[in-house]
């Protein structure tokens, strides 16, 4: 087909020195994933100049030193954005993921180990489930869902629940934005009060390079019958405030003393428009059929107080869903222990 044109069947592979090559990087934030069109000044990316990581994939030590993570896998994220690719409606295809290994000195090399090929047309969240259980060994735990935004662009929810023991169970999920312009501006899933939710977490990533969007965290709320993650600030406050933008994703997790059932999360948009928000299947924490039987015993009794108040001096004892222990969860307890349930 010439240089210019890539031919059906055939491929165009690049080397670390013409892909890394800093002079031709340029920032996501002149990108609509949407619609694949992009404002590209060359000589402006050409006279920005910094150090050797420079606009280029930038990851912390200590999430690639072995003795921090033992039996850990890496893999690296490929994704193509082009207009007229995206005008022809072809845009949700063009991310695909590849095993890398990492050597004690952060050397990267892309893997030729067996089931490390290429994975085309499938963006790197996929590789939770595809290799969640070890290399090449999928994991039935993990529920990988695609959520579209109308009018937008597309969103991979994956979600896994372990039993820990204990009559504890921990929820985990992962929110990968593909090609939403839009964007994630929070995550809510559903909690009821009586559930017992411990060990809020959140990760994200860190901009850096000149890119304008600011680096802190998600606040984390549970109130209401809910956990939910929230952007430190709304598109009108803050255009540039960390909202989960296009080919990258966030991750949220918390552990509860009730097993999973089949419900609905939602996904709140930060860039204006309709809707505000989209929802998700998922597994969230089941609703107790009976929150004073705090010892879990199958009945109410004498017993459930003194576990209860055990917890609650734990700090542990959030039966009313505010996201705290206090009083107010020990007035709700005995509320539900005199009725019985």
């Amino acid at each position: 087909q010439g240089g210019s044109v890539l031919g059906v069947g055939c491929s165009d592979p690049y080397s670390s020195s013409l892909n890394g090559s800093q002079s031709r990087l340029g920032p996501r934030s002149e990108v609509n994933a949407t619609t694949g069109v992009f404002t590209y000044p060359y000589q402006l990316q050409w006279q920005r100049t910094g150090n050797q990581i420079f606009k280029r994939l930038q990851v912390k030590r200590e999430d690639i030193n072995p003795a921090q993570n033992a039996g850990a896998l890496y893999f690296v994220e490929g994704h193509y954005i082009t207009q007229d690719d995206h005008a022809a409606g072809n845009a949700l295809n063009n991310a695909s993921y590849r095993r890398v290994t990492v050597s004690n000195n952060a050397t990267f090399s892309v893997s030729n180990a067996s089931g490390s090929t290429t994975q085309r047309t499938k963006p790197a969240i996929w590789a939770w489930k595809d290799h969640g259980l070890g290399l090449n060994q999928s994991d039935p735990a993990v529920e990988i869902k695609t959520v579209d935004v109308p009018g937008d662009g597309r969103f991979f929810v994956g979600s896994k629940v372990t039993d820990l023991g204990n009559g504890m169970w921990r929820y985990e999920y992962a929110v990968f934005n593909l090609t939403s312009h839009r964007s994630g501006a929070g995550v809510e899933i559903p909690a009821a009060a009586g559930v017992n939710v411990t060990n809020i977490g959140f990760r994200d990533v860190d901009y850096h390079s000149g890119e304008p969007y600011d680096n802190t965290d998600w606040t984390m709320t549970r109130a209401g019958g809910t956990v939910a993650w929230d952007s430190p600030q709304t598109y009108a406050q803050n255009v540039n405030t960390n909202a989960l933008r296009w080919s990258t994703m966030y991750n949220f997790r918390f552990d509860a003393d009730v097993p999973p059932v089949s419900g609905q999360g939602t996904l709140r948009l930060f860039r204006p428009g309709t809707p505000d928000t989209v929802s998700f299947s998922i597994p969230v924490p089941s609703t107790p059929s009976c929150p004073s039987d705090w010892d879990q015993s199958g009945g109410v009794d004498g017993d459930d107080i003194t576990a209860f108040f055990g917890d609650w001096q734990a700090g542990t004892a959030d039966i009313d869903g505010s996201g705290g222990t206090d009083g107010d969860d020990i007035g709700a307890f005995f509320v539900f222990w005199q009725a019985g349930c």
